[in-house]
């Protein structure tokens, strides 16, 4: 249950940080998805129901199996799971788990920050006697910010969890060795480093 637990808020917060992009205020005449050689996602999309329709269309690509499975174990039962959730991490305390805890007089900057940074992975058995990461630290960012952003990131297993994915667990040499990679965020980068184009129609 525990497992669960964590690998659906895991899920959430992945799916909202899953590194789909698209360039604000440009007009695009169709959907385009660039896949780039991590399996990265870029969306270039011609209205914002476009892009959300996307965004989940490359979602379902990386993670159908799991996100299926993850939402039909959790249907109807947020509130449940996130209140198990806090009492795995901190008991019946739950400011124990913030650096800041609540303060009812700053109601919006508080509870902030987590206090335990560990950087940890679970593993679990796969075949020919080799592990899998299930759970734990997952995406990590270095971003400098100037006239032109630029971004060393690391999605530690990979950008994908559908079977036979090139992309399950292809970074985690460069977690091993404690490197991170480029993201590309211009057209520009994405095209030198692309590996599928995807035109969608709905």
């Amino acid at each position: 249950m525990q497992t669960k637990i964590i690998l659906f808020f895991a899920l959430i917060a992945f799916c909202l940080s899953s590194h789909c992009s698209t360039p604000v205020g440009q007009h695009f005449t169709q959907t385009e998805i660039l896949w780039d050689s991590w399996g990265v996602p870029h969306i270039y999309a011609p209205t914002e129901a476009d892009l959300y329709y996307a965004f989940g269309w490359t979602q379902m690509l990386n993670h159908g199996n799991l996100i299926a499975s993850l939402y039909g174990q959790a249907r109807g039962r947020g509130a449940v799971i996130f209140l198990r959730w806090v009492q795995v991490l901190a008991g019946n305390n739950f400011n124990a788990i913030f650096e800041t805890p609540w303060d009812p007089q700053q109601p919006v900057t508080t509870p902030r920050g987590l206090r335990d940074k560990e950087r940890a992975l679970e593993f679990s058995a796969a075949d020919n006697n080799t592990f899998e990461v299930f759970h734990g630290e997952s995406y990590v960012a270095i971003t400098e910010f100037g006239e032109q952003v630029r971004a060393k990131v690391l999605l530690t297993y990979g950008n994908a969890t559908q079977p036979h994915s090139p992309h399950v667990g292809d970074q985690l040499t460069l977690f091993a060795e404690k490197k991170l990679r480029d993201a590309w965020l211009s057209r520009q980068e994405v095209e030198e480093n692309l590996a599928k184009r995807e035109v969608l129609e709905r």
